[in-house]
């Protein structure tokens, strides 16, 4: 139709608002039901949602005739449905389809009895109370923290990647290049920081290859021997990447790099220059991730 209006190029432009840290990640761990022994254990599940805000949940296990507890404000309640007598296998499958029915933003791993539930997104939540489910058992397997690194100086973000290859000649064809085969590749992302805060000088500088010194009770942020010979795994966090044309709930143009340590390059001190603070985010190989987004992954990250 002659009034219908379509678009002459998929060109964009792409400005995004820039996120780092780590997701929180605990494991439950049941036990087999005697006649209705677990019925009415309760425990709070903190998330953080789409929106990088955190959101709280009281969970509890039901099984059909305990009265529901009562959630304190701002808390959605959970039950999780299981029978009397069910194994402790059994209530863990519940666990799962009743998170997952409820909307909950965790991604859940089981095995066994026991149910690995790691926040879906990166950031620190409030502690969880767990004394309630006396029965259970609870163990933190990561602690979540970080958040939005603030605003990103002009210019943007640039992706950069590398691939190696070795070249396949044969002697009878001389210098043809019969095949290439991958053997490694690697990816990185850099961005200029124009708010560089005190908190992100500990966030980005003190807590990955620098160190938070305290003197008198002062906090000073710098470099030295603190961390010498020490596995960049130890402080590594994943960085995450979504663009401000979409809204939070549409992660199909989101980047994200697994793991990494941001590293800072320079910062400018200048009289007439907005000062900005250049990092480079180099990828680890997270090996927790799918093969193929080891490194680096365009789209719904909340899904690894």
């Amino acid at each position: 139709m002659g009034c219908q209006q379509t678009e002459s190029s998929s060109q964009v432009l792409e400005a995004m608002n820039w996120y780092f840290g780590g997701r929180e990640c605990r494991m439950v761990t049941f036990v087999d039901d005697v006649a209705s022994s677990l019925a009415g254990q309760e425990w709070e599940v903190n998330v953080i949602d789409a929106n990088y805000e955190e959101k709280k949940y009281l969970v509890y296990l039901d099984d059909g005739i305990v009265s529901a507890p009562t959630p304190a404000a701002g808390q959605t309640l959970v039950a999780i449905n299981y029978s009397p007598d069910d194994t402790a296998e059994d209530i863990a499958l519940a666990f799962e389809a009743d998170m997952d029915a409820a909307g909950v933003e965790v991604m859940i791993e089981l095995d066994g009895a026991s149910a690995e539930y790691q926040n879906k997104f990166l950031g620190n939540i409030t502690a969880e109370v767990l004394t309630n489910a006396a029965l259970l058992t609870f163990a933190s397997e990561a602690v979540g923290f970080g958040g939005s690194i603030g605003a990103v100086a002009q210019g943007g973000a640039e992706l950069s990647t590398e691939q190696s290859f070795t070249e396949v000649t044969s002697d009878t064809t001389g210098s043809l290049i019969l095949d290439k085969i991958f053997s490694g590749g690697n990816a990185s992302i850099t961005l200029t920081l124009a708010e560089m805060t005190t908190e992100r000088w500990k966030d980005l500088v003190g807590n990955t290859f620098g160190s938070i010194v305290t003197v008198n009770a002062t906090e000073l942020v710098g470099f030295g021997d603190d961390k010498l010979y020490k596995s960049a795994f130890t402080f590594a966090g994943q960085l995450v990447g979504h663009p401000i044309r979409l809204p939070n709930s549409d992660r199909s143009a989101d980047i994200i790099i697994p793991k990494t340590v941001p590293e800072l390059a320079s910062v400018n001190y200048s009289g007439q220059d907005i000062q900005g603070a250049e990092f480079t985010f180099s990828a680890l190989r997270d090996t927790s991730k799918p093969a193929g987004a080891r490194l680096f992954a365009r789209g719904d990250h909340s899904l690894i």
